[in-house]
């Protein structure tokens, strides 16, 4: 038995082709977050669903040469058990327990953050098929990415979809093996901006937190554009108001200066890991900023509480 109707259907159907008339959520419970995250890789364009321009239910569409700097809001909707197991537009199988998504404009693949500006929730999702063809929907999500976004039960809500490239974001982790001095305000700026000089204070390990009183920052994240940055910035600010003041903690950008390109860090803090940082951890868990690192404030003396 099949469960929760979905909205409408998205894309225009063969009624022989479908065993279901009607799209519907799978039956029993799901947990999106065992789903292993979406990491942007750098990939062809796929033979199938790129054909520029094409036409459904007479209209014609244009699919975009690049995604590079696509970033438009609209209304999401989601397709679930009805499409499970059949061919998407660019001749994959449909796994409505992934993250993915189709677009009408999109090159196929494409990979993208998908944020419901309801809840601040966010993803990455693979792009690698074709719809929503209705003219009030931007983005037509995996049950998997709806469910995650909490879009599920709504059946549609408004978002953000931003085209993320590979070299467009960096992990936490990544953006720790480059070596930095202590950072410098720049002048006239909120912002800090570090060069790179020297190997960094690594990130302390988990298990010795619970032993530090020193207070930390949160790494969220680093990426190539600042752009990336203030958006991100911008929406950890929305999520984490009201936590421990009003306008919730500090997030800032720093700005790390190499021979090779530039990275802009963003951290929030400091924070008290006794309690402060437990929460904000806790947080960040249910969206798609859950890989943090955890770094000292203080290098030198959270240095010798580990040894």
């Amino acid at each position: 038995m099949l469960l929760t109707l979905v909205g409408c259907s998205s894309t225009p159907t063969s009624s022989s082709r479908y065993s279901i008339k009607q799209d519907v959520e799978p039956e029993g419970g799901f947990d999106p977050t065992n789903v292993p995250p979406v990491i942007p890789t750098a990939e062809p364009k796929s033979r199938g669903g790129n054909k520029s321009p094409y036409t459904v239910w007479g209209k014609q569409y244009t699919v975009m040469d690049s995604a590079q700097g696509y970033n438009q809001t609209g209304l999401a909707s989601w397709y679930g058990a009805k499409f499970h197991g059949h061919a998407t537009s660019n001749g994959e199988i449909y796994n409505m327990y992934a993250f993915s998504a189709a677009h009408k404009n999109l090159p196929l693949p494409t990979f993208a953050r998908v944020t419901n500006l309801k809840n601040g929730r966010s993803i990455v999702v693979r792009v690698n098929d074709r719809g929503p063809f209705h003219e009030d929907r931007l983005i037509d999500l995996s049950y998997a990415a709806a469910l995650s976004l909490d879009v599920v039960k709504t059946g549609t809500a408004p978002v953000r979809v931003e085209a993320l490239l590979p070299q467009d974001e960096l992990s936490p982790m990544d953006s720790l093996q480059q070596a930095t001095t202590p950072a410098t305000q720049l002048p006239g700026s909120t912002e800090a901006k570090i060069s790179v000089t020297q190997p960094v204070q690594p990130a302390l390990p988990s298990g010795q937190l619970e032993h530090s009183n020193e207070p930390m920052f949160l790494q969220v994240g680093a990426f190539s554009t600042r752009e990336r940055a203030l958006q991100v910035k911008g929406e950890l600010q929305s999520m984490l108001q009201g936590l421990v003041k009003p306008k919730g903690p500090d997030v800032f950008i720093e700005e790390i200066a190499s021979a090779e390109r530039m990275l802009h860090r963003v951290r929030i803090g400091p924070l008290e890991s006794s309690g402060e940082l437990p929460r904000f951890q806790s947080r960040l868990a249910k969206t798609s900023y859950s890989g943090t690192l955890v770094i000292p404030a203080n290098p030198q003396a959270s240095a010798e509480t580990v040894q």
